[in-house]
């Protein structure tokens, strides 16, 4: 009777220690404090609730905070925006479109680069920023179950699904609380992200900010 009560109560016990969707997010938010630079590898898939056609792209950023320096490679449907590179070394401006295998490249200092060009917008609205607003979207959720996904290839992960109370699923790491993949849903439909990598705080090499023209790649000047 004891042996059966003491399974019973650790049983209870295990049950009660697996954490809600609030505490996993808040260790999803711990690892992006205090970030100096990152490499992250996004695959964003958007399906028409009304056609079902599918736009698939593909947006890889590294980005060193200090000193400010980035990397941009866009890739994916043509329907989902032109195929690209920008890199910024922190002094050099370089923008390169592989379909016409052209670029255009300048020496410029960061307060007289464009608005969508400026480090500080890259690193918000195309690079760790999505990652962070993609957190702030599941605020309102609840811890779904466990599972094993593949990793970008890789070995499958555990983690930890959680369902947002408005529709939308995310899939965290349990080894280190990154977001493993993302589905969200709206009125036009449903858009699925998967990541494909992300380093943070590692060492960036310094090939990443230099720009080698592909063979025959025309050089248009400065803009």
């Amino acid at each position: 009777m004891r042996l059966g009560l003491l399974v019973l109560f650790a049983a209870s016990a295990f049950a009660q220690a697996k954490p809600d969707a609030a505490e996993i997010l808040a260790k999803v938010k711990d690892t992006l404090k205090d970030i100096k630079s990152y490499d992250l590898d996004l695959e964003i898939t958007v399906r028409d609730s009304t056609t079902g056609l599918e736009q698939s792209s593909g947006v890889r950023v590294a980005s060193a905070i200090e000193p400010e320096r980035y990397r941009v490679v866009y890739s994916g449907d043509d329907a989902s925006g032109p195929e690209g590179t920008m890199i910024y070394d922190g002094s050099i401006f370089t923008v390169y479109l592989p379909v016409r295998n052209e670029y255009r490249t300048d020496a410029i200092v960061p307060d007289k680069l464009g608005r969508d060009a400026k480090p500080s917008k890259v690193n918000s609205d195309t690079g760790i920023g999505q990652y962070v607003k993609l957190v702030e979207r599941f605020a309102s959720s609840h811890l779904l179950r466990e599972e094993s996904i593949s990793n970008g290839g890789g070995a499958p992960a555990d983690c930890y699904l959680i369902e947002k109370e408005t529709g939308g699923k995310m899939w965290i790491d349990k080894s280190n609380y990154h977001i493993l993949r993302a589905e969200e849903i709206d009125p036009d439909g449903t858009s699925s992200v998967a990541v494909i990598g992300l380093k943070l705080n590692e060492p960036l090499s310094d090939d990443l900010f230099k720009f080698v023209p592909p063979p025959g790649a025309r050089n248009l000047g400065k803009p």
